[in-house]
């Protein structure tokens, strides 16, 4: 009888999980879920270059013609390294490269990664709530749906380099077992060599960074910002000591090994840096969270999207960037819940690392002054000082990780009321969780994937079967941003097997020539000036070039 209750409850535990992450996938992807996979979230622009990259890495996988070098894909052709001016997302192509293998087509395997990307979240967050702080079941489930439905994470969507906390969440899952203290009584846990944290951490350091450099970076300050704090107790700095004693050869060989896998990555975006040089300081201030940044929920947001009128939000620069608002109501909720468990281990230290990550990253205000000339963030110190603190543009996405304490001060609260023995904190607990996650519901944009595969063929149709390589440009009235005109023609290069001059990223090589608008008709004269520089700077023959130019201008190059 015992064994077929244990039965049923798994079922049902399985069932209601199920049921959970279905309705976070509904939450995050509605615009695609909805149309039956016939929009893709979210514009033309960095979706399909982030989609690019993953198709990269799977032609790169079956060496396909121009694809052979990984760090070479064929655009900003001939340049070399181009792929370091951008995230690589190649370690989390292993959820792309199957549905490719299968047969489906690049965009639709884009959307089937995303999917995979989001119900990656809700499950890594639900077994660290489960094996870290032994959350009971149906909190830990709730908040992991918070966790991937989270209002600042899918405000970013758009940058779905930004969409996976897999790797984040592995690697501090790996820093609690590594030093989460043992019950007294038992074998002292820290007494033993703990060579599965020490490869889980360094293992998804490694695979953040080459799948996105922002959260990689961030977490690896963090870690060094535990690290000093640890030592400065008494209790921590014998606790870290005691663990780094008995771990030398886990750590060190996870170490090494990490360090060799990163070596090439290092190599290739050092290289890169060089080329471009470092960010303006003045660039990073635009994408420098300032106060009002912190409860600024977009204007996407279902609940809160009419705030955009009032007078402190609409002067953001740069809004996109600064959507870090989970609501009114959920931000105490996970306040309150973290201070319940304050005196749990690691819950202060991680409470103390949020407000230092935000007392960084902001731009504060003066009394009395407007907020553009505000006191500059602390960041500007590290900026200064860190080696590759300067590669970061946007220092906003730090306060995208503060979801994780977030969440988990969500789950503990949700488990303070569900445990309670009157049945009517369990109702308010129900009410708390749902009125929550109605806060993080966002109408995120799509666009009609149909739509551009046809005007990706149509430009494809116009490469030459002969040219070695091509640039495209539309010019005139109505001409595109040159975001969207460049990965038109990145990915009609994909579909005629030629290598493009057109390139988009979060850089350009040195003298790069179409990254500005092209609406005016006087400009034919000036691109062609520029494709001549571009083939005398490579040794390149222009005849080897095909211009192909849609516009009321004509194209020299391409009579």
């Amino acid at each position: 009888m015992t064994t077929k209750t244990s039965l049923q409850c798994r079922l049902l535990r399985g069932a209601w999980l199920a049921l959970c992450l279905s309705g976070t996938l509904l939450l995050v992807h509605h615009p695609m879920l909805l149309s039956g996979l016939a929009r893709v979230q979210t514009d033309p622009g960095d979706t399909r270059l982030n989609n690019y990259f993953l198709e990269h890495s799977y032609l790169w996988l079956k060496q396909v013609k121009y694809h052979e070098s990984f760090w070479d894909p064929p655009f900003y052709y001939p340049h070399r390294n181009a792929a370091a001016y951008s995230d690589l997302l190649v370690g989390l192509a292993p959820l792309y490269w199957p549905w490719r293998m299968a047969g489906v087509a690049p965009d639709t395997a884009f959307q089937l990664w995303m999917l995979a990307v989001t119900a990656g979240n809700l499950l890594a967050f639900f077994f660290f709530l489960r094996v870290c702080f032994q959350v009971v079941f149906l909190p830990a489930s709730l908040a992991a749906v918070f966790f991937a439905s989270a209002n600042s994470l899918v405000a970013q969507i758009c940058h779905q380099q930004l969409l996976s906390e897999v790797y984040v969440i592995g690697a501090l899952a790996a820093v609690f077992l590594m030093f989460k203290p043992k019950p007294a009584g038992e074998n002292g846990f820290l007494e033993q060599k703990q060579w599965l944290p020490a490869g889980m951490f360094f293992g998804c350091l490694t695979l953040q960074f080459y799948s996105g450099f922002y959260y990689g970076f961030f977490v690896l300050l963090l870690v060094v910002a535990a690290t000093l704090g640890a030592l400065v107790s008494r209790k921590g700095r014998a606790r870290f000591f005691r663990v780094c004693r008995t771990n030398v050869l886990p750590f060190a060989l996870c170490g090494a090994l990490s360090v060799s896998a990163m070596v090439p990555w290092l190599m290739h975006y050092l290289a890169a840096a060089r080329e471009v040089g470092p960010r303006s300081f003045g660039t990073v201030w635009l994408m420098s969270p300032r106060i009002q940044s912190w409860f600024y929920n977009g204007p996407e947001n279902w609940l809160y999207g009419w705030s955009t009128s009032i007078d402190c939000f609409r002067k953001l620069p740069m809004e996109t960037e600064h959507r870090l608002g989970i609501g009114a109501v959920t931000p105490l909720v996970c306040l309150v819940g973290l201070w319940l468990r304050r005196r749990t281990w690691g819950i202060r230290s991680m409470i103390i690392l949020s407000l230092l990550v935000v007392v960084t990253v902001t731009w504060w205000k003066l009394p009395g002054v407007w907020w553009e000339i505000g006191i500059p963030p602390l960041w500007k110190f590290l900026y200064e000082t860190v080696p590759g603190a300067n590669a970061i543009r946007s220092i906003i996405r730090a306060g995208i990780l503060l979801i994780i304490p977030a969440a988990i001060g969500f789950a503990f609260l949700l488990e303070h009321l569900f445990s309670q023995e009157r049945r009517g904190f369990r109702y308010i607990g129900v009410a708390v969780a749902v009125f929550c996650l109605i806060e993080q519901f966002s109408l995120t944009g799509s666009y009609d994937k149909q739509t551009i595969r046809d005007n990706v063929a149509r430009i494809a149709q116009m490469i030459k079967p002969d040219c070695k390589m091509f640039v495209y440009t539309r010019t005139g009235t109505g001409a595109p941003t040159p975001c969207v005109m460049n990965l038109d023609a990145m990915w009609a290069g994909l579909a005629a097997e030629k290598p493009a001059v057109n390139g988009w990223g979060g850089n350009g090589p040195p003298q790069w020539f179409l990254d500005k608008a092209l609406d005016h008709v006087s400009v034919a004269e000036e691109i062609d000036c520029a494709v001549h520089a571009w083939a005398e700077r490579y040794g390149l023959n222009t005849r080897d070039i095909q211009w192909i130019n849609e516009g009321s201008s004509e194209s020299p190059a391409s009579e």
